[in-house]
């Protein structure tokens, strides 16, 4: 799906439920002009810390899969991967 920055962000947050909420959405933005950011939707999620109700580096961790495939290393991202499906 291709949107403009506040309508991704909004169908991002969305979509976040349909995968088992906030804590496990994240995304890649990426332009025609070699730039990209790769980010979890929720942010730092500083008021659940510590509480043990979730997990909110699951999403920068997949959001670094992302980029690590976007910059040519499909190899790395895969043994991340296959680590988290472990845990």
């Amino acid at each position: 799906m291709l949107l403009e920055n506040l309508y991704g962000d909004i169908v991002s947050d969305l979509c976040a439920g349909l995968v088992g909420g906030l804590g496990l959405g994240f995304l890649a933005q990426i332009s025609g002009m070699r730039c990209a950011i790769f980010e979890a939707v929720h942010g730092s999620a500083p008021d659940i810390a510590g509480k043990n109700i979730a997990n909110p580096g699951l999403a920068v961790v997949r959001s670094a899969l992302l980029m690590l495939r976007h910059i040519g290393e499909p190899e790395a991202a895969l043994k991340i991967r296959n680590a988290l499906e472990k845990v």
